[in-house]
């Protein structure tokens, strides 16, 4: 058992002395300077080191082989080897060390044996076994490292034709790089499973010539970190040669084809083939996006340079297409011409005899039989000769031209914004898109008169149209280029002809309402409503009429264009069963336009309505024409809903008898007429109160004087402010607001400058001296001839307008009384009725208080009093 055991130690031995003479000899082709020691207890990863390194030569092909056979070396050690051998023999190796055979290695390798061998010098099995498996790990790593390598190497070589000019081919180099990756993902797992491989993202390693990475210390952390660096090293070379194949597939794109205006021309058909291989082999690892983005490119070139004239420029125009193939010309851009060169042109024909002809016996949508037909040829054209027949690239192409049946368009239309179109998102829809839209300018009327018996159907049209169009798609749906199922989007255009009829009426009606909106001057006002009521109207009834006033042109507009809609929802009573929507939409529409006023203009004038006076009015006296014409408007058409003829026929029509009224509205404009019109009274209200009040202060106490002060000075200055800010109130809303509204609106302004005054003269201690009661009568009695002008063409007296009004004549009236009994008889008279005990009180002794010693002013302080106990 002492010999068997021995073989094994020499063995294990001879096995670790492969690995570091393997590792001795790559570093001899690598730097024979920098040959590392023998002894090195890494020696192979060390090996890994030096065969990876940037300028190694190739001696991967022999390493493998000597890796090889110490794999098979340490699979017969891991066989034969038994913990039972080491049990019994336990004893005796621990008291004669010498006695192993391990010390029969050469002399200078005896320390380095030694060192490698304590786990067996410890007669220990498990750590043996482990050993073995560590150094099996590492071998499969570098075999799988070294393979990759070769597979670069091979690629690289390949892909070269000064390095292999008869033997070049670009897809086998792809097919090498694939492999190549897959390798070195098999590598990486097997150096994630070495010790330390936690280190990884942590561990820096040195390099280049001269620096040596101490792994002494910390020997499993510093293995893990040289397989990542190989690994990664590795990786970088693919990319880098996969970035290379993929630039050489796509100059052989742009080179092999060749757009011109009216032509194009294909070379190289093969190397096509190759180029899209190429592009498969790689789009398989990054699910088709390569040659997505590629051909992409090509789609957006393919239309805008070729398909896009033809739709915009010459639609409709009678072409000559032909295909030819021609004999090979010379080489340019260093891409050799092999094999027939493929060519197809097209020309406008300029017949004018033919061109007559078709012109006699075309529709409106005729041209698109001729459009559709020159596509066709070229996108056949295309699948056949530039996409080489092959499903995924056409199915590319056609997302990129066709787009997705089922999604939104990519082209985002902004112009009902008044803004450019922009497209977002990928480029979905390049080609039928822009064919759709202009199928529906030519295929839709703008308005459809039911009352023309000669007027051409939408069905027939979606007939004729569809007669061009599934001939067409169905080709491109042969060609992969459209998918079968969902139904293609040109199709289903004409299949759904009529309902896209009533969608673009809408969006007609819905523009002509925002063009009106959005370009017409707001500050254009017209009158409107009644003056007087009509004959043999009792005054109760002026509630349902509209009192005259002014409203902006753009509100009278908006109006005429919701009759005129309501008078087409009428007449599409005798429209086909295909346009029984037709009516519904309509109406719906004629709602519309009045939300898209108060979504316009309030916002497109916000800041004038809270600022500018005349706006606010205008915007007011919209709101309440709306709400008026709405109250009504829905009565007007319903007993004319309905076919006339046929009643019992029309079942749309008893439905929309029933439900299509405006009068759901009328609340919506009646708070938009509050809130503008009490915001500006609001607004105002605080103007005139920072014109009066400063100017107030000390007013109470400067009539006590006997003298003219300047606080009088003040109080004349604030009533001449409040009534020249009200006369210019009154020049911008007399012509604009209802005599109903307008006295009401200026009594209410007109209370501010009252309740100033009133609350400013009537406090406790008031005193007036006979001059101040003169030049208060003066001022108060001037207030009240300047704001009562105001009100002389309203109905209403001032004291109906303005709550503050009576009570401020009755403060006059006293002012002019001079005399305690006249006082007494006005009392008794009701003279003084809106003026409160507290009221009386005060003035009475502010303006008397130097008779308190007349019996009539001590009975009119008893009476007071009396009265404002009872209250």
């Amino acid at each position: 058992m002492q010999n068997d055991r021995g073989v094994l130690r020499d063995r294990l031995n001879k096995v670790q002395k492969a690995v570091r003479q393997a590792q001795q000899e790559s570093w001899k082709h690598q730097n024979p300077s920098a040959l590392p020691t023998p002894n090195s207890h890494s020696a192979s990863f060390q090996l890994g080191l030096t065969l990876f390194r940037d300028d190694v030569e190739r001696v991967d092909e022999r390493i493998r082989d000597k890796l090889e056979e110490v794999e098979k070396e340490l699979n017969k050690l891991s066989t034969e080897t038994q913990p039972n051998d080491f049990i019994s023999q336990e004893s005796s190796s621990s008291q004669d060390p010498s006695s192993s055979p391990m010390m029969t290695i050469d002399e200078g390798e005896t320390d380095q044996a030694g060192n490698d061998n304590d786990l067996l010098l410890q007669n220990d099995p498990q750590a043996l076994q482990d050993e073995i498996e560590l150094h099996r790990k590492k071998i499969a790593f570098l075999k799988q490292a070294s393979l990759a390598r070769t597979a670069i190497d091979d690629s690289k070589t390949l892909s070269n034709r000064f390095l292999s000019p008869n033997t070049m081919d670009l897809l086998k180099a792809s097919k090498l790089l694939v492999q190549a990756n897959e390798l070195l993902r098999q590598a990486e797992s097997f150096a994630s499973s070495l010790p330390g491989s936690e280190y990884n993202e942590d561990e820096e390693l040195m390099e280049g010539d001269g620096q040596q990475q101490d792994i002494g210390e910390e020997e499993d952390s510093s293995q893990a970190a040289y397989g990542s660096n190989i690994v990664t090293k590795l990786r970088n070379e693919v990319r880098l040669e996969r970035a290379r194949l993929l630039v050489t597939a796509g100059t052989i794109l742009d080179m092999s084809v060749q757009l011109s205006p009216n032509s194009i021309e294909v070379k190289n058909a093969k190397q096509l083939n190759e180029a899209y291989a190429i592009l498969e082999q790689f789009d398989a690892e990054q699910s088709n996006r390569i040659m997505r983005e590629i051909l992409r490119r090509f789609a957006k070139q393919l239309y805008q340079e070729l398909l896009k004239p033809i739709l915009y420029e010459h639609h409709g125009k009678k072409w000559k297409v032909e295909e030819k193939e021609e004999k090979p010309q010379s080489a340019k851009a260093g891409v050799t011409t092999k094999g027939p060169v493929h060519r197809i042109d097209w020309t406008i024909v300029e017949d004018d005899n033919e061109m007559d002809t078709l012109n006699e016996n075309s529709s409106a949508i005729t041209p698109w039989k001729e459009t559709l037909k020159v596509l066709g040829r070229i996108l056949v054209f295309c699948q056949s000769r530039i996409l080489m027949n092959r499903q995924d690239p056409c199915e590319f192409v056609g997302g990129f031209l066709f787009g997705d049946p089922d999604a939104m368009p990519s082209e985002l239309n902004l112009h009902a914004m008044g803004l450019d179109s922009t497209r977002i998102g990928a480029d979905k829809g390049m080609l039928s898109e822009p064919i759709v839209e202009l199928m529906a300018k030519e295929a839709l009327p703008d308005h459809y008169d039911f009352m023309d018996e000669d007027i051409v159907s939408l069905e027939d049209i979606a007939s004729e149209l569809k007669s061009y169009v599934k001939p067409f798609c169905m080709t491109m749906c042969q060609k992969w280029f459209i998918p079968i199922q969902p139904k293609p989007k040109l199709i289903d255009f004409c299949d759904k002809l009529p309902q896209k009829y009533v969608e673009h009426r809408r969006c007609i009606l819905l523009d002509k309402a925002k063009d009106i909106l959005v370009n017409n001057d707001y500050h254009n006002t017209q009158q409107v409503g009644i003056k007087e009521l009509p004959e043999g109207v009792e005054e109760y009834m002026s509630i349902f009429f509209l009192h005259s006033c002014s409203v902006s042109v753009t509100a009278l507009k908006i109006v005429e264009l919701v009759r005129e809609t309501m008078e087409e929802v009428v007449q599409a009573a005798d429209a086909p069963d295909s346009l029984q929507i037709l009516r519904p939409t309509l109406y719906q529409t004629a709602r519309e336009m009045f939300t898209l006023y108060r979504a316009v203009i309030p916002s497109k004038y916000q800041k004038e309505v809270k600022t500018v006076p005349r706006t606010a009015a205008v915007m007011h006296n919209d709101a309440v024409y709306f709400s008026h014409t709405c109250a009504t408007l829905g009565l007007e058409y319903k007993g004319r809903f309905a076919k006339q003829e046929t009643i019992e026929e029309d079942e749309m029509g008893p439905i929309m008898e029933q439900t299509f009224v405006f009068i759901d509205i009328v609340p919506v404009f009646r708070e938009l007429a509050l809130e503008c019109l009490g915001d500006m009274l609001d607004f105002q209200k605080k103007q005139i109160a920072e014109l009066v009040h400063p100017r107030l202060g000390y007013f109470a106490k400067s009539l006590q004087s006997n003298e003219s002060l300047h606080e009088w000075s003040e109080a004349e200055t604030a009533v001449a402010a409040a009534t020249y800010h009200l006369k210019h109130l009154q020049q911008a809303w007399q012509n604009i607001l209802s005599k109903d509204v307008f006295a009401p609106a200026m009594g209410e302004l007109a209370n501010v400058v009252f309740e100033a005054f009133l609350k400013a003269l009537l406090v406790q201690d008031l005193s007036i001296s006979p001059t101040a009661n003169q030049f208060l009568a003066s001022l108060f009695g001037k207030a009240l001839k300047d704001i009562g002008e105001f009100f002389q063409d309203s109905k209403e007296t001032p004291s109906e307008c303005c709550d503050e009004w009576d009570r401020f004549v009755c403060i006059v009236k006293f002012l002019e009384t001079h005399s305690l009994s006249e006082l007494k008889d006005s009392l008794a008279m009701g003279v003084f009725l809106y003026l409160t005990s507290r009221d009386v009180k005060i003035m009475l002794v502010a303006c008397h208080k130097h008779q308190a010693y007349d019996p009539d002013y001590t009975a009119l302080m008893n009476e007071l009093a009396n009265f404002g106990s009872q209250r």
